[in-house]
């Protein structure tokens, strides 16, 4: 009898230990509760506010404009958005707690944008339909059309419009993409397995499935910085 649960703690142990190895590791148990807590996530909001106010009192050299894309590049790679993945999904969710209660797809963006240190009405950027979402997040030269597109020419096309973070509108979905070593298309997802993901754009079934396709660069943009400095310069 002891062998036996020997052998189904060490099977589950590997399990473990093998599935945080991919991009399922956010449902694993604990995931929110040991490793990505909310005390930890509030300390890093601060330490991104204070460097955004830092870079807003030099955000008309060019460098410091950089610094502003760089750390928004961060908060999807290194910083903030581990919290979010796994975040349970809800047509009416609305929490601002990674880890805690729902999220619909249009709060996840407007919510996650928000942490990052934009000064932006989150619950009316998520209620908007997405385009218009987006027309209010950037200028117009930074938005592209793809309804017309095949799958595989609109995930080259989003390769040839460089590395960064975008904001895209689907025919009932929004999320952001993220262009760089890949593709991925980061989403609070409606499908499996219901929660916020990250997942190679090439791979999503949702993106495949939208006929309708509209994108908004946030990096590089001057409408979307400006809603770092404004917040930043009044804090």
């Amino acid at each position: 009898m002891r062998k036996i649960s020997l052998i189904i703690f060490a099977t589950t142990i590997t399990i473990y230990v093998a599935t945080w190895f991919t991009s399922y590791k956010s449902l694993l148990p604990g995931y929110h509760y040991f490793f990505y807590t909310s005390a930890k996530y509030n300390a890093l909001q601060k330490q991104i506010k204070n460097e955004n106010i830092f870079l807003a009192n030099h955000a008309s050299d060019n460098k410091s404009r950089n610094l502003f894309d760089k750390n928004l590049e961060n908060c999807f790679d290194n910083t903030l958005l581990p919290y979010w993945l796994g975040t349970r999904w809800n047509f009416y969710g609305t929490t601002q707690i990674p880890g805690e209660g729902t999220i619909a797809c249009g709060y996840f963006v407007t919510t996650f944008l928000k942490h990052t240190g934009a000064e932006i009405n989150r619950s009316h950027l998520a209620q908007l339909p997405s385009e218009q979402m987006i027309i209010e997040l950037v200028d117009t030269k930074s938005i592209y059309h793809y309804n017309k597109h095949v799958f595989s020419a609109f995930i080259e096309s989003l390769k040839s419009n460089g590395n960064g973070i975008y904001v895209i509108g689907l025919d009932n979905h929004t999320g952001f993409i993220e262009v760089s070593d890949d593709v991925y298309f980061i989403h609070s997802s409606g499908r499996f397995p219901f929660c916020v993901i990250k997942e190679l754009a090439s791979k999503s079934i949702v993106l495949k499935k939208s006929k309708y396709k509209v994108v908004g660069k946030l990096t590089g943009d001057d409408k979307f910085i400006s809603y770092y400095t404004k917040k930043a310069l009044h804090n």
